[in-house]
């Protein structure tokens, strides 16, 4: 409020809180874009221990937990 108070002699400060508030978003979009990266790096994971019939450790799963891999709920 302050600022809009300062009218055209403000421009300048107001042009920097924007900058700052542009730099934050854009730390934010990066963290957000490997947070994602993260999770879609996860789920690629678990489909090929699937495709592949693996547990986590690599050992070979029964065809009973096979089924219950594919289902989603």
């Amino acid at each position: 409020m302050a600022l809009l108070a300062g009218g055209a002699a403000s421009h300048g400060r107001r042009i920097a809180l924007l900058e700052e508030t542009r730099v934050m978003l854009a730390e934010r979009r990066r963290a957000f874009d490997a947070a994602e990266a993260a999770l879609e790096g996860k789920i690629d994971h678990y489909r090929e221990l699937i495709a592949a019939g693996l547990d986590c450790d690599g050992a070979p799963v029964s065809e009973e937990v096979r089924q219950r891999q594919t289902a989603r709920s």
